[in-house]
Order: C-alpha cells, then structure tokens, then sequence
C-alpha cells in the first residue's frame, strides 16, 4: 500500500507543478472513450483484409518514413515504390480488435496469424477491448471474432529463449516468428499467412545486443521515460531504427524460404516520436503519426536456405500473456 500511496503522491506533485499535463491526464479517458466508440462502429482506415495478399509482415509500431529511410540496404524495399495508408488502430490491441471482425469471417478462418505481440491473444482469446484499458467510458461494437475462428493462431511469445539474446524475456524476436512463418508455409495450407514481427516496438533489445551490453539502457528499455527526464531524442530514434533494420533483417529470411506472389509488408500503427507533444503510442488516437503505416509489395520464393530451429510444437507453456505484455511496458 505504501507503494501506491507513493506513485499517488508522484503523480499529485507531477500534475501540480506541470497544470497542462494534469488536464490531458484527466481528459484522456474521455477523448480516448469518444475515438474508441466511433472507430469501433465507423472504423477508421482500411482493414487489412481488404487488400491483396498472401503473406502479410507486420512490423509493430513501424513508420513510412523509417521504412523510407532504411529501404536502400535491402533489395526487397524500393523507397520509392513504399506508400502509405491509414490505419485501423493506433495500437495493437486497437488494430487487432478492429481488424478481425465478423465481415472479414471466411477470410479469417483460411488464415494463420503467428503474433510475437500479447494482445491479440487477450482480444481473441480472453475478450479484452481497447476500451478497458484508460477508455472506460467507450460504447465500442467491434465486431470482434474469437480465437478459435482464426485458422491458426501461434502466439510466437511462447516459443523460442527471448528476445535478441536476451532469454529472461518472453518476447520472441523476428528470428522465432520467421522460423514459424517458415513451417506453416511448407507444413500448413492456408490461404493467408500473417507474420506480426514485434521491432521495431521497444525494449530495444536488438540495439543493446548489437553493442554487445548485458543489460538494456534506460534509452533502450524504456525510451519514453529517457526522453521525459531530459535525454536525447536522437538517441531514441537511432535505436528504433536499429531495431528496424534487425526485424527487417529477419523478413529477409522469410522472404526467400517461403512461397508467396503477393507479400504485403505493413504496421498495425506507427510511433510518435513529439508529434503533437506525444511520445510512444497509445489508443484511441487520430494522431497521424499513429495513424499512418508503410505499405510494400514484394514476392517471396522458398529456395530452400534456411530451416527452423524452433518447430509449432514446441511451445512454452509457462509463459503468460500477461509476462508478455509487462515486458512490453503496457502492465
């Protein structure tokens, strides 16, 4: 108890000194209930599912402009042929609430989803809604399908020794989606395949492992809380990009050991990185740095290179979502 009475104080002192912060603390969960409820009945932007493809590659919190930037060290990216569209969610749990929903059913179901992201695992699997987290007032009507209607379902989190070496972390690395990717590809028959890649979200734990660190920087485990205290903003973004570049190392692999005419590579949202005095990313949000996500065309041919070291079977059963979520920074 005294734990909490101490983060009440911080927070009380914080809101008087900063009055600014206050009222958009206070009026958070009403402008976040507004969006919530009319995205969910009108959605904004364009469901995935209405538009071609046979593999889908999401790269989570991923910015046209970072996609842009990074586009001339891989040939399967041409910055000049990456465009752009709106999202449905500004959030994973937003896009995924939004994204597999009854219109889209028959889809669905000829479909395999392999998430290194918790939530859509509490949206499909244990009723979640973006609103019961700091929307409390949204009359929200999804539309939401439940898990079992997927046609397959691997929460990549529970597989694999963690994230970029770091195995204390139940988070799956791009590494451990693309060698499940690759299975259901040559093992599964499915019409749709969705690899839902986690970088560049943070912890940046590509950017700690390829400085050779034990340990993640405040910058790299928490950038948000690093930018707050007065630290550099261009340290952050050099970190997300090296993120970036470490899952879209892995969509290499992919890429060439799985069957694909029609690959779509995309964000379920982006990243603020000071839009609109925001850091990070949040639901409910028109913010168009949130908004707005890469799309890109490219093909895939499985000519053979690689195998997966981790098979579907293999999945560790001790791991919750709730673990994965708190590495995230969302519990």
């Amino acid at each position: 108890m005294q734990s909490n009475d101490s983060s009440l104080i911080t927070k009380v002192r914080t809101g008087l000194d900063n009055p600014k912060l206050a009222v958009k603390y206070l009026m958070r969960p009403y402008l976040s209930s507004a969006t919530l409820t009319a995205s969910s009945r009108l959605p904004i932007g364009t469901n995935i599912f209405e538009r071609k493809w046979d593999l889908l590659i999401v790269l989570d919190t991923c910015r046209p402009d970072a996609l842009r930037a990074v586009a001339d060290d891989y040939s399967f990216l041409d910055m000049h042929e990456i465009g752009d569209t709106i999202s449905v969610g500004s959030s994973t749990l937003e896009w995924t609430a939004a994204t597999f929903v009854d219109d889209y059913l028959s889809e669905i179901k000829d479909t395999a989803l392999i998430s290194a992201n918790g939530w859509p695992v509490r949206i499909l699997d244990q009723g979640y809604r973006p609103e019961d987290r700091h929307a409390r007032y949204a009359k929200t009507d999804w539309g939401t399908i439940s898990g079992d209607q997927l046609g397959l379902h691997l929460p990549a989190w529970r597989y694999g020794g963690g994230r970029a070496g770091y195995s204390d972390q139940p988070q799956a690395d791009v590494e451990t989606v693309v060698d499940l990717a690759i299975s259901v590809g040559r093992d599964e028959d499915f019409s749709r395949v969705i690899a839902h890649v986690i970088e560049p979200h943070f912890p940046f734990s590509a950017a700690a492992a390829r400085r050779n660190a034990s340990e993640l920087s405040t910058a790299e485990q928490d950038p948000w809380e690093y930018v707050h205290n007065g630290g550099d903003k261009a340290v952050v973004w050099e970190k997300y990009m090296t993120e970036l570049r470490a899952g879209l190392d892995g969509v290499e692999r992919l890429l060439d050991n799985f069957d694909a005419n029609r690959v779509l590579i995309t964000a379920d949202h982006g990243e603020c990185f000071g839009e609109w005095g925001r850091w990070g990313h949040a639901s409910g949000s028109i913010n168009p740095a949130l908004r707005r996500v890469p799309l890109a065309y490219t093909t895939a041919t499985d000519n053979q290179t690689s195998d997966p070291t981790i098979e579907t079977g293999t999945r560790d059963t001790e791991r919750t979502v709730e673990d994965n979520l708190e590495s995230l920074g969302y519990l």
